[in-house]
Parts: structure tokens; C-alpha cells; sequence
């Protein structure tokens, strides 16, 4: 008979409501590290913030791989809503799936960066991608991937809740390029996907990650005014056309895509394995993670897309 897990250690840390580029959040970091990795469970008590800032999850992700994370009964809920509390503490165990760029995968690492941004940090993000961008040589590729990214970060910026003290450091970006895959991963503390398409659309799926399967769709957009842009489409066709992972967390959804093709019936032939679940617990943000061999991240694989002329004619005029 299997024993029953017992936790023998707990540990509590409490960050201050500002604690970015200063002595005391330096300190609150440390203590944070140095807990998290003497304990099991780690319980996080937020001085009058309403918000969880995505660079504390890359400290407990380096600390330790399983680490059972509770947040304390008097978090207000992160999207501003002041009448709103957690009636109970709330675990998130799924800490792999926020920083997959901080795992060991026994590959030679080339090159890794990653970085956390405020929502005025445009030109800084543009910055840090443009040197990420200088590891591949070809400039269509670099193209490509810079529209791809760029419009991941548009989307963290619009899509986030905008309340007071949100953090100066809203959004995470990372990339990871070894010798065998490239890795990325776009993150911010903004609203879910159900909540947008709940009160802009009016829209109502059983399932937490239906939601995000509607972002997918072609010239989908929250936007009412407008006809909708690239949005989450182009990134989903870049994980299609190179047979890649596509990893998308909102919330108490997660919905991920694995690409493959099948060479022995027809190289164009493209095989999808959808693991699509709600979790337990809501992530405190969104996530968008994506996984690709080298191999498949070629000029040729990206202009096989069916909307190859418009993502191209983008790419011509500069456009990201």
C-alpha cells in the first residue's frame, strides 16, 4: 500500500508591496530563495498587493522542481476585483509549465535570455529580441520570428488588467536556443482569455481552454471595433508549419498542441496530438510557450503557410 505523502516542512514569505530594483525586494528575493529551498511547501504572503509578479515564479522555479505553492487567504483576487478573496488557500503545482527555460534538458545551450518588462518597455523588449534574433542567419527567419514575438508582446500589453499597482514588471519574456531546439516563452499577469470573451463577447464554452481555442482562430479579436488582427493565429501556424509544441495557460485553462508530420504517408501530411485540460487551480495570468526543433525552424517550413502571401507582403514592408 502506497504511503501517504505527508509535508514536513513549511515555510512562509512575505513580500512588500514594491519590491523591484530596490534593498528591501532584494532581500525579500533571497529570503524567497533560501525558503523555497529548505521547504516543501512554501506559503507566499503579499503585503497589500493585488497583483503576482511572474519573476517571483522564475525564483521558485530555479529553487526547486516541486514545490507545492499556496497563496495566502487575504490575496485579492489579481484581476482588481476588491470584493473578491481567495475563501481558501490555493495551490498551484503545475510550476513546470510557467519557466520551461529554467529546466535541464541535457542539450549544449547557445544561447539564453530572459527578462522582465513593464508596459512601457517596448523599445527595451525590441531591443532583447533583435539580440536574440542575431542567432539565426537567415533574415526572413529573423523576420518572421520577429513579427511572431513582437506580436506576442502587443498582446500582453493590451490584454492585461489595467489597476493600480499592477507592478512595474507585468510581463515576462524568455528564449532559450541549444543545439537541438529553440524555446520561448511570452507571459503576463493580465486578464484570462474567458474573462475577455465573457464580458466582450458575451461568449460560453464548458471548458476554461475552449476559450483559448477561440483566440486561435484566424483574424480572431476581443476587439469589437475593428476586423481583429494577427493575434494568437500566426503563433499557432508557426508551431504547425514546423512541427512544433504550443503551450497556452490562462487561467484554469491549458491547452497545448504538439505538431508532427509523418514522412511515410507525405512529408506535407501534418499530425496534431491536442492535451487540452482545466487545472485545479487558476494560473494568475497567461502563458504562451513554444517548443521547436532547429531542424524544422526553416525558410522553407514557414513559407509552406496557406496565408503565405499575406504573412509575407507584413514581413516586406517591416511591419511587426
Amino acid at each position: 500500500m502506497r504511503q501517504k505523502h505527508v509535508v514536513k516542512t513549511i515555510s512562509e514569505v512575505i513580500l512588500p508591496k514594491k519590491w523591484h530594483n530596490n534593498k528591501e525586494g532584494l532581500a525579500a528575493l533571497i529570503n524567497l530563495y533560501n525558503a523555497g529551498k529548505k521547504c516543501q511547501t512554501l506559503i507566499l504572503t503579499f503585503e497589500k498587493s493585488i497583483y503576482i509578479s511572474f519573476n517571483i515564479f522564475v525564483f521558485l522555479k530555479l529553487c526547486v522542481d516541486r514545490l507545492a505553492i499556496y497563496f495566502n487567504t487575504e490575496i485579492l483576487y489579481y484581476t482588481g476585483d476588491k470584493n473578491s478573496k481567495f475563501t481558501e488557500p490555493r495551490i498551484f503545482n503545475n510550476i513546470n509549465i510557467l519557466f520551461p527555460l529554467t529546466q535541464n534538458y541535457g542539450e549544449k545551450m547557445k544561447y539564453n535570455f530572459w527578462n522582465n518588462y513593464s508596459y512601457n518597455d517596448e523599445t527595451l523588449f525590441k531591443s532583447d529580441l533583435e539580440n536574440a534574433l542575431k542567432q539565426y542567419d537567415e533574415e526572413y527567419l529573423q523576420s518572421y520570428l520577429r513579427l511572431n514575438i513582437s506580436e506576442l508582446f502587443i498582446n500582453a500589453c493590451n490584454h492585461s488588467g489595467y489597476i493600480e499597482n499592477l507592478g512595474e514588471y507585468g510581463i515576462y519574456f524568455g528564449i532559450s536556443i541549444t543545439d537541438k531546439k529553440t524555446r520561448f516563452v511570452m507571459a503576463n499577469n493580465g486578464n484570462f482569455f474567458s474573462k475577455e470573451l465573457i464580458e466582450k463577447l458575451n461568449m460560453s464554452y464548458p471548458n476554461e481552454y475552449d476559450y483559448i481555442k477561440k483566440c486561435l482562430e484566424y483574424v480572431f479579436s476581443t476587439k469589437t471595433e475593428s476586423n481583429g488582427g494577427l493575434g494568437l493565429h500566426i503563433i499557432n501556424q508557426l508551431a504547425k508549419n514546423c512541427y512544433a509544441k504550443l503551450l497556452i495557460v490562462s487561467g484554469k485553462g491549458l491547452f497545448c498542441n504538439i505538431y508532427s508530420n509523418d514522412t511515410i504517408l507525405d512529408s506535407r501530411y501534418i499530425n496534431v496530438n491536442e492535451q487540452s485540460e482545466d487545472l485545479d487551480s487558476a494560473l494568475p495570468g497567461n502563458v504562451v510557450y513554444i517548443e521547436v526543433e532547429n531542424d524544422y525552424l526553416t525558410i522553407e517550413n514557414i513559407k509552406k503557410d496557406e496565408e503565405e502571401d499575406y504573412l509575407s507582403q507584413i514581413l516586406i514592408k517591416g511591419g511587426d
